[in-house]
């Protein structure tokens, strides 16, 4: 491998007194840079951790490139970074296109027939579609049988060191039966529950080319790359800004960008960029999304919204519901502008509190990759590019336009009781503003919820929805009757 890396640095070409034209400056160059990766790995100067160049090899990319010269002019490693940060970026591309070629095929989706999917043939009666009220029942005789049930179970002891691996663990399982049974008030859930109205129909009965829309997305592997790649541009960009600029920068843009990064990992939790087959592809695509965050997220994060989808709303299992501590202490203006303000940190320790879990081996291999990523930005760019991709995440979560979605799609606005949103910034968010469609049916991605709602107009129209994220944000600061623990609030009988 020396050997061919040097091979590599001389056979570049001499400098040409003769123009070429920059398209063919600019393929020379690029393949000089796949193949200066793939082959000089071991060609490094390992006093400086710079590429053995050849002055040819950097006069194309000068040529091609013309900021390059005047980098070269101001320091030579600067240039040479750009240049290794060049070659990152051709090889990811060069990775998904091959990626691309190879897994070209073609998803299967269940053919819709004559939409019934119930056992035996359709039936000839109409199907009731009406939107029917109803509440949640239960009875002595099913509780006493439940803990009866409980009562008759028995755990295998898991596999040493298996954790959550091979299904749920029988160690944490314990723990659930044992609230399940003891502490848990059977009567009173029925009684919150039923707090709420409650309707059922049949919307995939009456609309059955729904289920159309349940398939991967495809595009999404693009999209989140695209993004990714923009934020890790900007670390070079910012990195000689004063720190005034760089605030405002890590605000306006960066926080924008890591905002839709973070809202694109739900989408990446429900498999669809690589389909439910390759789940582990997934895995490690969120960790790559994660990367420009600056603090570790995405692995964790699937575990808490799965919970979020199976227990919505239930304190104690659905992080997104704030304390009592937080709806009792952030009751003023003021105080509800700091909760907004510091929104990430209760974000990220909430869970701590409310619902912890056994640490993964992906979410050790996810820190891992977060804080190497991390000490590389610091070392390639320097500090001033580490404080603004983790003051993105932070402003983007905060007092920002966007992070109205935070507040407007868990809180009820019990004067209006807008819970939705579908504006223009769904654009930048992965359709975060279709909460309600998104919940119905979580196995359709969300690029298509628009279609959802389109489709089935008359359940979806008429709920009421925001028309702005920084309307959602000046309410829940000024308005009095509004804190952090809203997602709770009953609404009022008949309203």
């Amino acid at each position: 491998m020396h050997t061919l890396g040097l091979l590599l640095v001389f056979m570049a070409p001499t400098p040409s007194p003769t123009p070429c034209s920059s398209a063919s400056l600019l393929a020379r160059s690029s393949l000089l840079a796949l193949l200066n990766l793939l082959l000089s790995v071991s060609a490094l100067d390992s006093s400086r951790g710079l590429c053995l160049l050849s002055p040819s090899y950097l006069h194309i990319y000068s040529t091609a490139f013309p900021f390059t010269s005047r980098v070269m002019e101001q320091s030579r490693v600067h240039m040479l970074t750009g240049v290794v940060w060049l070659e990152l970026v051709l090889a990811s591309l060069l990775g998904f296109v091959i990626y691309w070629f190879v897994s070209r095929d073609k998803e299967e989706t269940l053919p819709l027939g004559d939409g019934w999917w119930g056992p035996g043939s359709k039936p000839s009666a109409k199907e009731d579609e009406s939107i029917r009220p109803f509440k949640v029942e239960t009875s002595d005789e099913e509780i006493k049988d439940l803990h009866q049930r409980i009562d008759r179970f028995r755990a295998s002891p898991p596999l040493e060191g298996s954790r959550f691996h091979y299904g749920f663990n029988s160690i944490y399982l314990k723990k659930v039966v044992s609230y399940w049974r003891i502490e848990f008030d059977w009567r009173k859930q029925v009684e919150i529950l039923n707090q709420y109205p409650h309707f059922k129909t049949k919307i995939e009965a009456k609309y059955p080319e729904i289920k159309s829309l349940m398939k991967p997305d495809r595009n999404l592997i693009w999209i989140v790359t695209a993004i990714v790649l923009t934020q890790l541009a900007s670390l070079y960009l910012v990195k000689d800004l004063d720190w005034k600029r760089l605030i405002f920068c890590a605000y306006v843009f960066g926080g924008s960008i890591n905002h839709s990064l973070i809202l694109g990992s739900p989408e990446i939790c429900h498999n669809f960029p690589f389909g439910h087959h390759r789940a582990l592809w997934n895995r490690w695509f969120r960790i790559f999304a994660n990367l420009p965050i600056g603090v570790l997220y995405s692995i964790s994060f699937k575990r808490y919204h799965m919970d979020h989808h199976r227990y919505l709303g239930a304190d104690g299992i659905d992080v997104g519901v704030p304390r009592d501590l937080e709806g009792w202490f952030f009751c003023t203006t003021f105080r509800r502008l700091v909760w907004v303000a510091f929104q990430p940190l209760f974000i990220t320790f909430r869970p701590l509190f409310i619902n912890p879990k056994p640490i993964s081996d992906l979410e050790t291999i996810n820190a891992v990759a977060q804080i190497a990523f991390d000490l590389i930005v610091y070392s390639v760019f320097g500090i001033k590019s580490l404080v603004y991709m983790l003051a993105s995440s932070m402003l983007g979560l905060g007092l920002h336009p966007i992070s109205g979605n935070l507040i407007g799609d868990h809180c009820l606005f019990l004067k209006e009781h807008k819970t939705f949103y579908y504006g223009p910034l769904n654009l930048l968010t992965f359709n975060v503003g279709y909460p309600t469609e998104h919940h119905d049916f979580p196995n359709i991605p969300g690029k298509d919820l628009p279609l959802v709602r389109k489709i089935a107009a008359e359940y979806y129209d008429k709920l009421p929805h925001h028309i702005s994220w920084v309307k959602v944000l000046y309410d829940f600061v000024m308005d009095n009757t509004i804190n952090p623990y809203s997602p709770k609030k009953m609404l009022p009988e008949g309203k």
